[in-house]
């Protein structure tokens, strides 16, 4: 029995030693924070705030790369469907009307096919001094 009351009495002593030396150690971190040392924790905390700072700026480019493709291909969008509804127009008065002696009812169509009258012209034209004919071998 005494030796079970001298336990319990060790332990009771051990636990206030314990909680003692805990307020030492909280007392040494405080002056540690207060002479400008950086602890682990808060080490570890301005590393995941650097971490999520950069992933936050990496999504807002992504982002902002994404909004300038979708306002580009709405820009595109319109075109095409400004285009289609002026093709429909040229297409309702080419049905209603037949064309005047060869001359096209929409005028965007007919400059339309000279143009590639003259990109075609200007693509068989040889550039000037580049040699043209055959090689002749002589004996």
């Amino acid at each position: 029995m005494l030796a079970t009351q001298r336990t319990v009495c060790l332990a009771v002593r051990a636990y206030q030693k314990i909680e003692e030396l805990r307020q030492l150690l909280e007392i040494a971190y405080s002056n540690y924070k207060q002479l400008g040392g950086i602890t682990v924790e808060e080490r570890k905390k301005k590393k995941e705030e650097r971490e999520a700072e950069k992933m936050i700026r990496e999504l807002e480019a992504q982002l902002e790369y994404e909004r300038v493709r979708r306002e580009k291909l709405e820009r595109q969008l319109d075109e095409y469907r400004a285009e289609t509804s002026h093709l429909k127009e040229c297409l309702e008065k080419l049905q209603l009307t037949p064309t005047i002696s060869g001359v096209s009812v929409c005028p965007q169509e007919g400059e339309a096919a000279s143009d590639l009258g003259k990109e075609k012209k200007k693509m068989k034209k040889k550039p000037p001094g580049s040699p043209g004919g055959v090689f002749v071998r002589r004996y």
